[in-house]
């Protein structure tokens, strides 16, 4: 074990049996000593089938399961946390911590970390705030994919279909409006920082622009509480302005998580929060 200010001439006789508790309140594991000049422990996991067999609970791995952060993901939601955690059971079934952090790896964070899968995941185990924050707005996406039936099956490749609405001048006499379907892709990022965004905004659309494929809206949360909520944060970096309809062409798009979650509390029902929330992607790359 890594002990801060551990002193091997200490007599730590008596230590075997104590718990070793993490950030969350957990015991992961139980102290041993051998009077060999150290401490080390013993894993909970070896003690699962004994200890369940006992009535005691014994929680997944916060990276392998969705377990630890989906009672919390819709609290303050109101009329809408009931239907929001049904519709999340699905994806958080079907898509786990371990295999999006394993798909995506430093993806996942924006500027982007380069780290290695062990690296990534020492470092979300050590820090609450930043692992809270990124699973629980994993959950909040993967959810409200499910609701407008779209695909999350490959973290990397997470699509819905919306309709994009513009208005023409034809012979600059009436306005004509045009449905074309779109397929539209999601990129889900955690920034740290606040200002994150504006580099993330340039970065999108100076590095992107001219080299994505398809259309994209990025989605940007945080681990700064309200973080999006003060400042507009859809962005239009496609053509022009007033350069008439331009639907083939391929477009980028910006979102703060918190603009997304508050279109469903704002909702009156399911159905609205489906229109809103295909609304607020529209807006994004149109």
């Amino acid at each position: 074990m890594s002990i801060l200010n551990y002193a091997q001439n200490s007599n730590y006789n008596a230590f075997s049996g104590s718990a070793v508790v993490n950030d969350y309140f957990q015991v992961t594991s139980i102290v041993k000593y051998q009077a060999v000049r150290n401490l080390s422990s013993v894993s909970i996991r070896k003690a699962k089938t004994f200890l369940e067999r006992n009535g005691i609970n014994v929680k997944h791995d916060q990276i392998v399961s969705f377990d630890l952060f989906k009672n919390d993901v819709f609290v303050g939601f109101g009329d809408r946390e009931s239907e929001c955690v049904v519709e999340s059971n699905n994806p958080i079934n079907n898509l786990s911590p371990k295999v999006i952090i394993e798909s995506k790896r430093d993806d996942i964070f924006y500027p982007k970390k380069n780290l290695d899968l062990k690296e990534l995941i020492k470092h979300l185990r050590k820090d609450k705030n930043v692992n809270d924050k990124l699973w629980k707005g994993w959950i909040q996406i993967l959810t409200y994919v499910e609701i407008l039936k779209g695909d999350y099956s490959d973290a990397n490749h997470i699509s819905i279909n919306v309709t994009s609405k513009e208005l023409s001048n034809v012979f600059g006499i009436f306005s004509r409006k045009r449905d074309v379907p779109i397929e539209l892709y999601l990129n889900f990022y955690l920034t740290e920082e606040k200002n994150y965004f504006n580099i993330a905004k340039m970065s999108i659309h100076e590095n992107k622009k001219n080299q994505i494929a398809k259309h994209t809206c990025n989605i940007f949360n945080s681990n700064i509480d309200q973080f999006g909520n003060t400042n507009k944060l859809v962005v239009d970096i496609s053509n022009p302005e007033h350069s008439g309809p331009s639907i083939p062409n391929i477009k980028i798009g910006a979102l703060s998580l918190n603009q997304i979650n508050r279109a469903v509390i704002d909702s009156n029902s399911l159905a609205d929060v489906s229109i809103n929330l295909k609304k607020i992607f529209e807006d994004a790359i149109k």
